[in-house]
């Protein structure tokens, strides 16, 4: 096998670069390459990343050979992560974060061993891969040096993010034990944090789906009622989907002060589907039906397209619609 056949598809979408192991992985045998690299068919980048003959030499491409030099699965993440996402100026040394148990030798950054890295929902900017903006910023709210709070304002800014990015981040990392968990939380406690396992499996549910536009405790004023907060809601569509956890049943205040929320609701021209813990369970396609139907009368009153559709659209046929677990 020629080694330009193996090298240049590889290049193409590294910036011109291509590591030694990757090479190996393909076939290319160890004294092929030593051999390219004496004649100058492969240009030294990095420990064991070469660079391909007519490549451009950039800022980019010679980091990008740095976190190549940190092995399979390595992402630019923290501070580093968080310039390319244009939410902090350029950090002073750069952080790479590799699956746990690799130690990859010098690499000019600083490296963090991770053992959720299959969390992070790698992204690309300007070639280079790095964490997604919601583990961006969970590993920069273990720095204390750092003003979290300025960063997610700037992540709904630059990003738009939605507003369960950050609390979906929050509860799939939540049993990790990670640095920054509990700072991110205490910022997003107020009303983007699912106050019961009941929501935390729902906004779940939700996200499996592809069910886009919703937000948590979304907070509304009626006039004379006063204000009134909605479990989650699609506040474009004005439909509120309320959740009676599995205590409901045997507290008739809770109960009472349930149903005069869903009417005030109703008399400020929401659209409302409850649900409680246990029909939830048993019986979701029912309960998924009626919030589909739901949301296909709301956005066909604005003239939209409803969530669920769209996601229907993204998602196959036979995908799973039973709750998460």
């Amino acid at each position: 096998m020629r080694l330009a056949t193996v090298a240049a598809p590889l290049a193409e979408d590294q910036l011109g670069l291509v590591a030694r192991r990757q090479l190996t992985e393909r076939s290319v045998p160890e004294p092929t390459i030593d051999a390219a690299v004496r004649r100058r068919h492969l240009l030294r980048a990095a420990r064991g990343v070469y660079r391909l003959p007519g490549a451009p030499d950039t800022p980019e491409s010679r980091l990008l050979a740095r976190v190549l030099a940190a092995g399979p699965g390595a992402v630019l993440s923290h501070g580093s992560a968080a310039w390319l996402w244009e939410l902090l100026p350029a950090p002073e040394h750069h952080h790479v974060s590799v699956p746990r148990g690799r130690r990859p030798r010098s690499t000019g950054m600083i490296v963090h061993e991770s053992s959720d890295l299959h969390l992070a929902i790698p992204g690309s900017v300007r070639g280079l891969p790095v964490t997604g903006v919601g583990r961006t910023i969970l590993d920069c709210a273990a720095d204390p040096t750092i003003d979290v709070e300025l960063l997610i304002d700037a992540a709904r800014r630059v990003h738009k993010i939605s507003r369960t990015l950050l609390p979906a981040t929050v509860v799939a990392h939540a049993r990790s034990g990670r640095g920054g968990i509990h700072r991110l939380a205490d910022l997003l406690a107020l009303d983007e944090v699912p106050h019961s396992d009941f929501e935390r499996l729902v906004c779940r549910w939700l996200t499996d789906l592809g069910i886009t536009g919703w937000c948590l405790h979304h907070r509304i004023v009626i006039p004379v009622r006063g204000p009134l907060e909605i479990d989650i809601a699609w506040p474009d569509l004005r439909v509120a989907f309320e959740l009676e956890g599995a205590d409901h049943r045997d507290r008739s205040t809770v109960h009472d002060d349930d149903t005069e929320r869903q009417n005030w609701l109703q008399i400020a021209n929401w659209h409302v589907v409850r649900t409680t813990y246990k029909r939830w369970v048993r019986h979701t396609s029912a309960v998924l039906a009626e919030l589909e139907a739901t949301l296909a009368l709301a956005a066909s009153r604005t003239s939209a397209t409803s969530p669920l559709l769209q996601a229907r659209k993204r998602t196959p046929e036979s995908a799973p619609l039973a709750p998460p677990t």
